[in-house]
């Protein structure tokens, strides 16, 4: 009898006597539109000193012109928590093209808890996703942890470039260099006034700077400083700025 004992006591061991041991939880699985995949679930890192949150996350591809809908206008992030829906663009990140973020003003966030997350692509296509709220100094490199593949052909562009009406800052630059965008926004800068043309900053009379074909948008909604967006392409080559009045004593409306 004791020997019996002792062998379904050893049996229970490897799960051969008695119940079996409970199969560990299979991972929910991550949203799809189409072919476009959500590879991890998203890093929502708060920024306590300046009271907002960058929500990162990564895709198993770049996002195609057909994921989205001109009807919406452009491909968004909502979080649905925080005391209230709060909505912004989806920037991508041009030195790894698969991973995407979003920034969002909240003041104060729980961190430690979750929090739901929708990509709002188009009008009846949302990716419904979980994140939990992380400290900024506990997350340093969100990229790193989302294995972002990294494109060398990307590059994020620093500095300003004070024109006569503008602040221009640069962007990104992709197949060609940050000293290449630094130029063509430079010439740029040469013949912009907003003050003539609010909307497209009269960029259809100079398309051509340093020679990248340019385009331009009023891109702030309605806060702040008067804004825009300038895009520029060659080829397969591309640079983007951002433009606005900070250092003008008197800025448009």
């Amino acid at each position: 009898m004791t020997l019996r004992l002792l062998i379904c006591a050893a049996a229970l061991l490897f799960s051969a006597c008695g119940a079996q041991a409970a199969a560990p939880p299979k991972p929910t699985p991550l949203p799809t539109a189409g072919s476009l995949r959500v590879v991890k679930a998203p890093i929502v890192v708060f920024y306590e000193q300046d009271g907002y949150v960058l929500v990162h996350w990564r895709f198993n591809r770049p996002l195609r012109a057909s994921d989205t809908s001109d009807e919406l206008g452009f491909p968004s992030m909502t979080l649905d928590s925080l005391g209230s829906d709060l909505d912004d663009e989806i920037e991508a990140d041009v030195s790894r093209p698969t991973c995407y973020w979003s920034f969002v003003e909240v003041g104060d966030a729980p961190v430690g808890q979750q929090t739901g997350v929708k990509i709002n692509l188009a009008p009846g296509r949302t990716l419904q996703l979980t994140g939990t709220i992380v400290r900024e100094e506990d997350h340093p490199h969100p990229e790193q942890e989302l294995g972002c593949p990294r494109d060398p052909e990307g590059h994020s562009c620093g500095g300003t470039i004070r024109a006569r009406h503008l602040t221009i800052r640069l962007g990104s630059a992709y197949g060609t260099s940050c000293a290449t965008a630094r130029r063509v926004f430079g010439r740029f800068g040469t013949w912009v006034n907003p003050e003539h043309c609010k909307w497209r900053l009269c960029v259809q009379r100079h398309r051509m700077n340093a020679g990248f074909r340019c385009d331009a948008w009023f891109d702030n909604g309605g806060e702040g400083f008067p804004a825009w967006t300038i895009e520029c392409h060659k080829g397969r080559s591309k640079v983007t700025a951002y433009a606005d009045q900070s250092y003008i004593k008197d800025p448009i409306e």
